[in-house]
């Protein structure tokens, strides 16, 4: 299974992503950077919520459909159960159908805007178990820790990374997916002006 992670300047048109990764044949994952459908405007953050079945995905569902990809973009999720809405990574499914994962680890001040979530389960992309992980989520080691002993054999994580900290949260990043799968794991990255998402596991190609 190949993946493809999106770099990004701040609010892209992400249906260019997909133009994107069509060509590169094999492509089975998408994933875009943490809220990378409105960028990180955490002061607007109630104003840009949306629900699970929000209109506005109904286009990207479909690239998804067409494509047989499985896509991960990022926007703030409104939940009734919570007064703040949840940084979270919507899984448009080739199927057509959405999955939710929500960042369960907030960093310092984000909880002013934003209410902690459960994270999610594993997803089957290519019959590969995926892990999913928001930003800050990869730097609690319990978490790549609880996914390997779920089985993940990709550790997926939607970063939202500025220039000057990408060689230090990248390394924790290795490291941490390492420790998880005992010395195993390799990554790949890519890298943007400005912007950054990482992928981490056992095996990747692409």
């Amino acid at each position: 299974m190949r993946h493809s992670c999106w770099r990004y300047q701040c609010q892209p048109d992400a249906a260019h992503g997909f133009h994107a990764a069509r060509p590169r044949a094999g492509v089975g994952l998408l994933l875009f950077p943490e809220l990378s459908l409105t960028g990180y405007e955490p002061t607007l953050a109630k104003a840009l919520a949306q629900d699970i079945d929000s209109p506005l995905l109904s286009s990207l569902r479909h690239l998804a459909r067409e494509a047989s990809m499985t896509t991960v973009v990022g926007l703030s999720l409104r939940r009734p159960s919570h007064d703040k809405p949840l940084i979270s990574a919507f899984i448009l499914h080739p199927d057509g159908s959405i999955g939710i994962h929500t960042k369960q680890h907030l960093h310092l001040g984000e909880e002013q805007y934003f209410s902690a979530g459960n994270g999610g389960d594993l997803i089957l992309v290519a019959d590969l178990p995926v892990a999913l992980s928001v930003c800050a989520d990869f730097s609690h080691p319990e978490h790549s820790s609880h996914a390997a002993k779920q089985a993940a054999q990709l550790y997926a994580t939607s970063v939202l990374i500025g220039e000057t900290g990408y060689s230090r949260d990248s390394l924790l990043l290795q490291n941490c997916s390492k420790a998880a799968w005992n010395g195993r794991a390799h990554g790949q990255s890519r890298r943007s002006h400005r912007w950054v998402s990482c992928c981490w596991a056992e095996r990747v190609r692409g």
